[in-house]
């Protein structure tokens, strides 16, 4: 026969085919061993009588028989079936587990169901670690029959770190055959053994034949790991309300982990108790007690306890008090004055009493009246000074009573005829009038205490002192145009005269101020500054044709006639010539 391939026709959940790997292992039937047998399309399987998955090199990813136990994740596909799988076993995912069986005799031996090669009462036991914390699970399974050797293969998952549990998923146990298509199987099976038949269900014969294999699936799923189921009662705090009263009050905590609590329990420690978390309790009498408490808690087996710790114990003690010592006070004495005209006040007292009682209150108004309350008003007839004094009446703790007062409930009130009002001169701002007013009357926006605010004001001016040159600030009414001038500009100096001068240190004629003289750097005389000549040695007068030298003296050459008119004329013309050029050089040098 062909090999087919086995098609899933059911739930999604079951994920099979014959296209599983395995390995290879020997098959061992009864009377002897058998021989692994390479897949041989054309060949004939040599094997007379029933042996189990005893090929290798089976095509279509079925490889191996002998390797027949396989997991992989329910979501995944025929060919992610391995023999040992790794997953990070996240609780709520699931695993299909599968258990291959062929019979691997020569189908020639069938004879239709009844021939020597058909195996009889096979069981499929398989074995899974279910409902176990644990990181690896083994899923294991035996093949067996009455005609032929038991053959076992497991598969594992590893959940790595992770500690899990894994549940068979109730109704996901199923066989399946070509001949029969998918059937369902009891959950017992699993952890237990099923009957399978090839070509009918439960029958427990398995034909000889490709297309007699028979495949077992079941599912597995993740759960969380359940915690401890623990409980401890954990704190008893216990609280006094009122020491005198002896009233507590107390309250109990429990921890729990996977488990219930179902009560609480406190003990008091004087033979009562309370069937409460929290509640308050009275003691008969002082004394020192024990108060503890309890938890009944189910545990997650079923299992009921009263659980308690040294955690949910406590101690109270009550002691009567010592009584506080009697002790009384007049505390205070105020006196006021409600109408100074009329001489009316008012007063109070108060008192500071401890383990006393206070009896009664009197006040002494310093004029031979009182007044027997706490509080009190009184009129004075006339005025005068008046000490009022207060006390207080208490019965001790012993019954004994006293009047009792202190310093501190004195006080001391004055009564005057008022004095009639203060009159006061003022100046009026509004008129610049000097009026007089009451004191009380006063008002800075209307009135000034400086009289001065009322003088006129005095016109004062700037005149030219003439005495002095001087511009000062007179009265207006002093004014005396003798003395002064209104005129501004009559005080103002005159300007210094100036002078040429000769300096005597650079022989220069400059012109200072006449009181900036100094007869020892300046000399009045301008003559001063003039340069002695220097005469040069004399050279011959050559005239030119203005008859004047040609060498550059300046001078006429004129020659002088012996005798005759025309010889006097040109000397007069000579004489003429020679003075012009000699004021010429003065000029010059004033000039230097």
């Amino acid at each position: 026969m062909m090999i087919a391939t086995l098609t899933k026709f059911k739930k999604t959940t079951i994920a099979v085919a014959v296209t599983l790997a395995s390995v290879v292992a020997l098959a061992v039937f009864m009377g002897g061993s058998q021989a692994a047998q390479q897949y041989d399309p054309n060949g004939t399987p040599t094997a007379k009588t029933p042996v189990f998955n005893n090929f290798y090199d089976v095509p279509n990813g079925v490889g191996n028989e002998a390797d027949f136990v396989r997991v992989k994740p329910k979501a995944g596909t025929n060919a992610d079936y391995v023999s040992t799988l790794q997953s990070a076993c996240n609780t709520g995912e699931s695993y299909n587990v599968r258990t291959y069986v062929h019979n691997g005799a020569d189908p020639a031996g069938n004879g239709n169901g009844s021939g020597i090669a058909v195996a009889h009462n096979v069981v499929v036991a398989m074995t899974a670690e279910l409902n176990k914390e644990a990181s690896k699970f083994n899923f294991k399974s035996t093949i067996s029959a009455s005609n032929a050797a038991s053959v076992s293969d497991a598969a594992v998952l590893l959940c790595g770190d992770k500690t899990v549990k894994l549940q068979l998923v109730p109704g996901s146990v199923e066989t399946y055959s070509k001949f029969l298509g998918f059937q369902g199987a009891p959950d017992s099976a699993v952890n237990g053994s099923l009957k399978i038949g090839s070509r009918t269900q439960g029958s427990g014969d398995v034909w000889a034949c490709w297309d007699d294999r028979v495949i077992v699936v079941y599912e597995v799923k993740v759960v969380e790991v359940p915690k401890p189921s623990t409980a401890v009662c954990k704190t008893l705090q216990a609280t006094i309300l009122n020491q005198e009263q002896r009233r507590v009050r107390a309250t109990v905590t429990a921890a729990v982990q996977n488990a219930t609590v179902l009560s609480y329990e406190i003990n008091w420690g004087d033979g009562s108790t309370s069937a409460a978390q929290g509640a308050e309790h009275t003691y008969a009498a002082d004394g020192t007690y024990d108060i503890s408490g309890r938890v009944n808690v189910r545990y997650a087996d079923g299992r009921t306890a009263w659980v308690t710790s040294n955690d949910c114990k406590a101690q109270v003690k009550f002691k009567a008090p010592e009584p506080k010592p009697s002790t009384a006070k007049c505390e205070n004495l105020t006196a006021t004055i409600l109408n100074q005209d009329q001489r009316r006040v008012r007063a109070a007292v108060t008192s500071a009493v401890q383990n006393a009682t206070v009896l009664g209150y009197e006040i002494n108004w310093g004029d031979g009246s009182t007044s027997a309350t706490q509080t009190a008003e009184h009129t004075y007839a006339a005025d005068g000074t008046y000490n009022i004094s207060a006390r207080v009446q208490v019965r001790y703790a012993d019954g004994t009573t006293a009047w009792v007062t202190s310093n501190d409930c004195k006080a001391q009130v004055k009564f005057k005829t008022p004095e009639p009002p203060k009159e006061i001169k003022v100046c009026e701002l509004a008129t610049k009038k000097i009026v007089t007013i009451k004191e009380s009357d006063f008002d800075s926006s209307k009135y000034s205490k400086n009289l001065d605010d009322c003088k006129e004001e005095v016109k004062k001016i700037k005149v030219c002192e003439l005495k002095t040159g001087n511009i000062v600030t007179i009265k207006e009414e002093d004014f005396d145009d003798q003395k002064y001038s209104k005129n501004l500009d009559d005080c103002k100096k005159p300007e210094e005269k100036k002078i040429e001068v000769c300096e005597l240190a650079t022989k220069k004629v400059i012109e200072i101020k006449e009181s900036d003289f100094d007869s020892s750097k300046h000399s009045k005389d301008l003559s001063d500054c003039d340069e002695t000549p220097v005469t040069p040695p004399e050279q011959p007068c050559v005239p030119g044709e203005d008859g004047y030298d040609v060498n550059g003296s300046g001078e006429l050459c004129v020659e002088l006639p012996k005798t005759g008119a025309a010889s006097t004329v040109a000397i007069f013309a000579a004489v003429s010539a020679i003075s012009a050029l000699g004021y010429r050089f003065f000029l010059g040098r004033r000039n230097v």
